[in-house]
């Protein structure tokens, strides 16, 4: 019978294998959530997602809706007339400028994958698939209470069979 250790080598081979494989898509998914640069535009300014998290912000700043310096961790942006929208990595949203109709009042929003600005209006959209918003309801933009679009998981449609002639149009004659 073998010694004890030379027993163990390949149940230490498969565990640090088994780790190394978990440590790679653990970075993937890392990268996954890394913000990919994008722009937003609103009546007179303009926002950029910059690749590191960070916003940038130009043009006029009539109600603050500039003030994006401080924000990190952000993965996208989003533009309303006089104001910004940012989603963190947290799924949490954060929100600068005018707020004469509520539209700043996202403080309380948590699990959201998507932002979208209105005119003086915000919509979130949840992991959920439910859909939530603040800000003015004139022309019952925000009425879509009994929305659910879905968990947000990539649709799984049916494999499409191969015909199986195609393979013959390859054939060299």
């Amino acid at each position: 019978m073998k010694p004890r250790s030379q027993r163990l080598n390949p149940i230490i081979d498969v565990i640090t294998i088994t780790m190394v494989v978990f440590l790679f898509i653990l970075s993937l998914q890392a990268a996954a959530i890394a913000a990919q640069p994008q722009v937003a535009a609103g009546i007179y300014h303009t926002v950029g997602l910059k690749s590191d998290g960070t916003v940038v912000a130009v043009g006029h700043n009539y109600d603050g809706q500039l003030n994006v310096d401080s924000w990190t961790e952000i993965v996208q942006v989003a533009a309303g007339i006089y104001h910004t929208v940012g989603l963190k990595s947290d799924g949490t949203v954060v929100a600068v400028g005018h707020n004469g109709y509520g539209e700043l009042n996202v403080g309380s929003w948590t699990d959201i994958v998507q932002v979208a600005a209105g005119k003086y209006h915000n919509v979130g959209l949840k992991s959920d698939g439910t859909v939530t918003a603040v800000g003015s309801n004139v022309d019952g933009q925000c009425n879509f209470f009994d929305w659910n679009l879905g968990s947000g998981k990539p649709p799984s449609f049916p494999k499409t069979k191969a015909m199986p002639w195609i393979p013959l149009l390859l054939l060299d004659e």
